[in-house]
């Protein structure tokens, strides 16, 4: 009889530590999608303020875009520096380089060393490498979901 027992509280134990691992992988899960909830949330938010701060760039004269540019290297400095899932790397590669080339199409703008022909075709490659990484971004992004 005591052997009975021995063995069914064993069973008991068995099933208790099984559902207890069950339960902390259910919860790392849970953990890991939430963690990529918020980076995505995280990086459309600076996505957002980038898109703001391009529309001041835009309606701002030449001589006042330095703290506009200031606002935008700070963000891709933020950008650069969250902690991401890993499925997010390649994402905020491509924000982080599309950050890049619109910033040194911006400060070429700014310097104005350049004739003007060669200037406009110089920020226009720039805007368009900004723009095809931008949409690599939200590509590479849609691919990390948070339930995958």
């Amino acid at each position: 009889m005591s052997t009975l027992v021995f063995m069914g509280g064993l069973a008991v134990l068995l099933v208790a530590a099984m559902a207890w691992g069950g339960y902390q992988r259910a919860q790392r899960k849970a953990e890991a999608a939430q963690a990529i909830v918020l980076a995505h949330e995280r990086l459309d938010k600076a996505h957002r303020q980038w898109m703001e701060a391009m529309q001041v760039v835009r309606s701002t004269p030449r001589v006042g875009l330095s703290t506009p540019v200031l606002t935008m290297q700070a963000l891709r400095q933020e950008v650069q520096a969250l902690a991401l899932p890993r499925c997010l790397e390649k994402s905020r590669g491509h924000f982080v380089a599309g950050m890049d080339a619109q910033l040194e199409g911006i400060v070429a703008f700014i310097r104005a060393d350049m004739d003007k022909e060669a200037l406009r075709a110089y920020t226009t490659a720039k805007t368009r490498l900004m723009n095809e990484n931008f949409v690599e971004f939200g590509n590479k992004a849609s691919a990390c979901p948070a339930n995958g």
